[in-house]
């Protein structure tokens, strides 16, 4: 097998591949960072409604951000956490029980601040511990969410290992095009100029 060098329309082709990947990978990339900045305000507007004991139209935004399907992380557990408080504030002890399970199935390790948490909801947290079973780490949420409907969880084009993967194949698919390889075989060159004679 010989190499021939790349024609400038193989060249062109893989500096557009590696273009359009690059520009897709940052555009996702920016697009989960404000997804994420979102759902954070979003959860910080639900809590300014529990602080001035507005419980219900703070426990809606809550639901409506759990109901989303795409929390991840802090943000889920503060949403799981924020979720039992103002069901503790609307006197709905057993369903407040069920949210501090699923925040400490998000995150085994949380546990609420005894300056900032009443002795109520302190109360009902450590009923929760004691009776959750937190072996699974990951639970289904009780509301209606795009995982459990069937739609998935996160979308296929913000996998990681898809992301990889198709670099992968970018700069693989890249470098065989600017290598150019053939399996043809070479022709030979001129034959070289007769000797002079004197």
């Amino acid at each position: 097998m010989t190499f021939c060098r790349p024609t400038p329309f193989l060249r062109t082709i893989a500096a557009l591949t590696s273009f359009v990947f690059l520009t897709t990978t940052l555009d996702l990339f920016v697009a989960s960072t404000a997804h994420a900045a979102s759902d954070r305000e979003s959860l910080e507007e639900a809590q300014d409604y529990f602080l001035v004991a507005d419980f219900g139209t703070a426990l809606d935004r809550v639901d409506k951000l759990l109901g989303s399907g795409h929390l991840e992380g802090g943000v889920l557990r503060d949403a799981w956490v924020l979720k039992a408080r103002c069901e503790i504030g609307l006197a709905h002890r057993s369903s407040a029980v069920d949210a501090y399970c699923q925040a400490l199935r998000v995150d085994p390790a949380w546990r609420p601040d005894r300056d900032l948490f009443t002795k109520d909801e302190i109360d009902v947290f450590d009923q929760a511990r004691a009776g959750c079973d937190l072996e699974r780490t990951e639970a289904p949420s009780p509301l209606p969410s795009p995982a459990a409907s069937g739609g998935g969880g996160t979308p296929w084009y913000k996998k990681k290992t898809v992301l990889i993967v198709a670099g992968v194949l970018v700069v693989g698919g890249a470098v065989a095009l600017l290598a150019g390889g053939s399996d043809e075989p070479e022709l030979p060159g001129p034959p070289p100029p007769p000797p002079a004679t004197n």
